[in-house]
């Protein structure tokens, strides 16, 4: 498996492929293989070189991940003012560049439960993300918040993007909300690359009722993505 993807993103950052596509891997079994492994964003991340930030993708609704594939009780010790400026700065660029909109206007919840209450419920977003906030504004970056997860899709506003802190914070209903019709998409990356939102089904081996949506939706949010590369450079140039 991890052969397989190395020749994919080899073949990509040289030119031979336009994107990178890929199904579900099994963390448990590469890991007791002998492979450090904790997903493919951060492998695929390492190959590049780069820092990458996995988002999710539906017709509806973009979300992006602050944090990854982390224990729960190791999220706020990774969470700085500089990581939430450079995640967001890397999500601001590809939205301009892969997905074709000028002025993204971004949105981004709290750590801790109604965004910390005014610093009633956890320091976070007063010491950590306002002062982020701020510098991305006076950047030129169009980012609002920190909001109550609980409420932000709920309001008048409609993001563009909306980051998550933590890996299961908007992910479920995410994914609740977009059921198979959704990709996996790592920004920050020299290179294109997106996946199905699903993780692996051995049970479903040979069955006649496998569910291909996602594939196919990863497969058209890759052109799409290419497309939108090629029309924003050619505006810029």
């Amino acid at each position: 498996a991890l052969s397989m993807i190395d020749n994919a993103v080899k073949g990509c950052i040289d030119g031979q492929f336009t994107g990178c596509i890929t199904g579900p891997v099994n963390k448990e079994s590469i890991a007791k293989s002998g492979y450090e492994f904790s997903g493919h964003t951060e492998y695929i991340g390492k190959l590049c070189n780069q820092a990458p930030v996995m988002t999710f993708i539906s017709d509806q609704m973009k979300i992006a991940l602050l944090t990854t594939h982390l224990p729960l009780k190791d999220v706020s010790s990774q969470i700085t003012s500089e990581r939430i400026v450079d995640v967001v700065i890397i999500i601001h660029s590809d939205l301009v560049n892969y997905f074709g909109i000028k002025n993204p206007n971004i949105g981004i919840v709290g750590l801790n439960p109604h965004a910390g209450e005014n610093g009633h419920i956890g320091k976070e977003e007063e010491d950590i993300f306002l002062p982020a906030l701020s510098t991305l504004n006076e950047s030129g970056i169009d980012i609002n918040g920190p909001f109550a997860a609980d409420t932000i899709l709920l309001g008048d506003i409609e993001y563009d993007l909306i980051l998550s802190i933590f890996h299961d914070q908007l992910l479920p209903l995410f994914k609740y909300a977009n059921p198979h019709l959704s990709t996996n998409v790592t920004m920050g990356l020299k290179i294109i690359r997106t996946s199905v939102d699903h993780g692996v089904a051995y049970d479903k081996v040979g069955m006649p009722d496998i569910n291909h949506q996602s594939l196919y939706h990863a497969l058209d949010t890759a052109k799409s993505m290419a497309n939108s590369y090629e029309k924003t450079k050619s505006a810029q140039s």
